[in-house]
């Protein structure tokens, strides 16, 4: 055998990947706890082939698009380097995601401003609630079909991940379709939901699995995001309606858990930097301007649109200390680099917070 090099990859997801409906899963494996951090062994004369890869897509994994181009102009490329990209690209660390029951009273009404009695930073969070039935349904069916075309091998690979995502998406969808019923029930009207089914239907059916991939990576960072902000900042959530609190800090927490998902899978499939920065401003502008119209709806059909209160509520929110638009910036350009990755941002906010409530959101198995 030649010598072996060595990967090192730091896994600190939740393992356990457990089943929440037969329908939203692909297999029923329950092991619970952290993976310490692991390294892959690999050598130039042990590592298979991979179905459709190729030294350009390969590079782009392990190098982003300024490694392909020196490689597309003839110049030399290291065989370590091509080496390592095969081994990545063939070896997938086996990354159970856990499905967990949020122990939450959902059923109870909640008051109409329960953020804190601040009407913008309630309307805000409402508004992101109802885009998420929808778009966690995106999420799940994009998944599906990027397993269905990998080859075999990089399939089994990404199972055990992969069906913890789709667990971990469909408990969302579930818990905040319970969420937006309340609402309704308040007065609000889902406008944002409408709007996502409408681009599904028209811009997402019958495209490439990649793009779907490759929206759901671009949206996962926008959720990646706003979980670091919601796990590291207390302004977001001051004085917030406990049950709604906990909902919110177990969502954000499993969010920052698989951020890497969907971004590995498009990876996975060849998919390419243009597309994936293209689709990104694309979802940016989507993402940003329904957030905006459904929150200022939200706020007209609740009676706070013509309140000081609320406006001055906005700009604390948004532009202030601890505001949105303040954190978001430089985390926003991140995802353009050549040598981005999800795993480069900070999980360990909400890896603490899942510990740390682990009575409050156990792991569920239900039988396939």
């Amino acid at each position: 055998m030649t010598s072996s090099r060595r990967l090192s990859v730091n896994n600190q997801r939740s393992a356990g990947g457990h089943e929440l409906q037969p329908s939203d899963v692909y297999s029923s494996t329950n092991v619970a706890g952290l993976l310490p951090e692991r390294t892959l062994h690999f050598s130039a004369a042990d590592t298979p082939q991979v179905a459709r890869t190729n030294v350009e897509t390969e590079s782009k994994i392990f190098m982003g698009q300024a490694f392909c181009t020196r490689m597309q102009r003839g110049r030399s490329v290291s065989p370590d380097l091509t080496r390592a990209s095969r081994a990545f690209a063939t070896i997938r660390s086996m990354s159970d995601l856990t499905v967990r029951r949020l122990l939450v009273d959902l059923e109870t009404p909640f008051p109409r401003h329960w953020n804190g009695g601040d009407a913008f930073r309630t309307a805000l969070f409402n508004a992101l609630s109802f885009s998420f039935p929808a778009g966690e349904q995106i999420f799940i069916d994009a998944m599906r079909l990027g397993m269905a075309n990998l080859d075999e091998a990089t399939r089994e690979g990404f199972a055990a991940e992969v069906k913890g995502f789709i667990g971990q998406e469909a408990t969302h969808r579930r818990i905040h379709q319970l969420v937006n019923e309340q609402l309704r029930r308040q007065g609000l009207v889902n406008h944002w939901e409408r709007r996502i089914v409408h681009r599904r239907q028209t811009q997402l059916e019958g495209v490439d699995p990649r793009g779907w991939l490759a929206v759901t990576a671009a949206t996962e960072h926008f959720t990646a995001i706003f979980a670091e902000y919601l796990l590291t900042k207390t302004a977001p959530l001051q004085g917030a309606e406990p049950r709604l609190r906990d909902l919110w800090l177990w969502h954000c927490s499993e969010e920052s858990e698989h951020r890497s998902t969907a971004f590995d899978l498009y990876r996975a499939l060849q998919g390419n930097e243009f597309w994936r920065r293209r689709v990104y401003y694309l979802v940016t502008w989507h993402f940003a301007t329904d957030l905006l119209r459904q929150t200022l709806h939200n706020l007209w059909r609740d009676g706070s649109w013509w309140r000081l209160s609320s406006w001055s509520g906005a700009a604390r929110a948004l532009f202030g200390r601890d505001g949105l638009l303040r954190f978001v910036g430089r985390r926003w350009k991140d995802y353009l680099r050549a040598d981005f990755h999800p795993s480069q941002g900070d999980g360990e906010p909400g890896v603490r917070w899942l510990a740390a409530h682990a009575e409050l959101a156990p792991p569920v198995s239900c039988a396939a």
